[in-house]
């Protein structure tokens, strides 16, 4: 009797844990989006999330934003860590924001720590530091000292990123609505952003951000508002590390580049961690619900 009800529990769980996959595959486009639009990246940014809250409105068949307080902090986390992220690209080589967003889940696992009281696992922390060494290995041939103050909003980021996880892991915040506001906010930036340096309008770059707003932002925002409440915040920050790996692959397949041997070993080790963490969680029969934790 307490093997079936483990089973039931378990397949709501290993539902979420592909959608967080496949949210992960939604953000890797973006890469390869924006080679083919050459705006100012707040522009870029303004441009998309206007799309994606078009999408999610449609989605949700009204464009009515709660304004409490758990929408505003999602919604302010959420820009933190976007604003950062961009700061970070203009300031360091874009490689090096990359790598450093990705050190979020040891700030997740801090996060978990501290305000959660829950004791940190081996097996969790060693998931961790595995998957960031294949991100470093993955990127190694491109990584470059980078200037102290883009290398450190890059690191912002990444703890931006941590939190924005944790709330939506935890805080029971309508996450579709918080990215709603997040993306009004954004539009209104890019529109500044526009005004001061206006971009050049060509069919391929206007496709690319409908693109990116569908599906880069909108339907991976719907598709996360749907699985990460239902799972851990440590188990979600280590499945979105697929995006950092299956991004350049995207961009490779338009430009013709193949990956050198540091990138294919790093791709091995973050793919072998992912498949692992699925697995194993799998086993446990649903371990890995928020409650879990």
């Amino acid at each position: 009797m307490r093997r079936t009800a483990d089973l039931s529990h378990a397949a709501p769980q290993m539902k979420a844990r592909l959608t967080v996959i496949l949210v992960a595959l939604c953000y890797s486009t973006m890469g390869a989006a924006f080679q083919f639009v050459d705006w100012n990246p707040l522009v870029i940014t303004g441009g998309r999330s206007a799309v994606a809250f078009l999408c999610l409105a449609a989605y949700r068949r009204s464009c009515r934003i709660t304004l409490n307080k758990k929408v505003l902090i999602g919604a302010l986390i959420s820009l933190f860590t976007t604003t950062a992220f961009v700061v970070a690209n203009k300031l360091t080589a874009p490689v090096n924001a990359v790598v450093l967003q990705y050190t979020n889940p040891l700030f997740v696992l801090l996060l978990c720590w501290l305000v959660l009281k829950r004791r940190l696992k081996r097996k969790e922390v060693a998931i961790s530091l595995c998957m960031m060494a294949g991100i470093v290995l993955f990127f190694a041939d491109e990584l470059s000292p980078g200037q102290a103050l883009g290398n450190l909003f890059g690191l912002l980021s990444g703890i931006g990123m941590a939190c924005s996880i944790f709330y939506a892991c935890h805080a029971k915040a309508d996450i579709q609505e918080y990215t709603m506001l997040m993306c009004l906010i954004s539009f209104l930036v890019g529109v500044l952003a526009a005004l001061a340096d206006p971009p050049s309008l060509t069919g391929s770059s206007v496709l690319a951000v409908v693109f990116l707003g569908v599906v880069g932002s909108g339907v991976s925002s719907i598709l996360y508002s749907k699985s990460a409440p239902l799972l851990n915040s440590t188990e979600v920050s280590l499945l979105l590390m697929l995006d950092p790996i299956l991004n350049p692959v995207w961009v490779a397949l338009l430009t013709g580049t193949l990956p050198g041997p540091f990138a294919l070993l790093g791709g091995v080790v973050v793919l072998g961690c992912v498949a692992f963490q699925v697995l194993t969680s799998a086993d446990r029969g649903g371990a890995g619900s928020p409650g879990a934790e």
